[in-house]
């Protein structure tokens, strides 16, 4: 995460001096992308070695980017209600019937599908949620239990992920 944070920065600095506009930067984040679905090995199986570390790099800093994208771009402008949810829905319905059940991925061990749709899919899943979170929320009470619960998911997903890296990492 520190070196697709790094080169994030760092690309994100160089590419934005050589041409501040935001389409161009989103088709080269999408080129960093599409780079990583090239490369990782077509028949689902993981990289190694220096391969596995550039395609861990050029997916996340593409994913990073759509991130701040979506914060900076897109957020304001999302209007969540009953037309987006049906959107959604069909917009991943459709990708599922195009390419079955190929839309798994592991950036973890570089295993990428050889589709757009690990470009895509994430994004519809994380919208979803959003949708489901702005749904609710007006009904969660300050200090309830899963207000707690939702102030300190990432604390809570760090110490899973922690926790299945050492299970991972001793496994015999």
């Amino acid at each position: 995460l520190i070196l697709s944070l790094t080169f994030f920065i760092i690309s994100y600095s160089i590419l934005k001096r050589i041409y501040n506009n935001k389409i161009f930067l989103t088709c080269i984040f999408v080129i960093f992308g599409a780079t990583a679905i090239y490369l990782a090995d077509p028949n689902y199986a993981p990289s190694l070695g220096l391969k596995k570390v550039l395609i861990k790099t050029l997916i996340s800093t593409f994913y990073i980017y759509c991130g701040y994208l979506y914060k900076i771009k897109i957020e304001t402008k999302l209007k969540f209600n009953s037309q987006m949810l049906i959107g959604l829905l069909s917009t991943q319905a459709l990708i599922l019937i195009i390419f079955n059940t190929s839309i798994n991925s592991d950036i973890n061990k570089a295993m990428l599908r050889s589709n757009f749709s690990g470009l895509i899919a994430p994004f519809i899943g994380i919208l979803f949620v959003i949708y489901i979170a702005k749904l609710i929320s007006p009904h969660i009470k300050e200090n309830s239990f899963i207000d707690k619960i939702g102030k300190n998911t990432l604390n809570i997903m760090e110490n899973h992920v922690f926790i299945i890296f050492l299970i991972s990492t001793f496994e015999t």
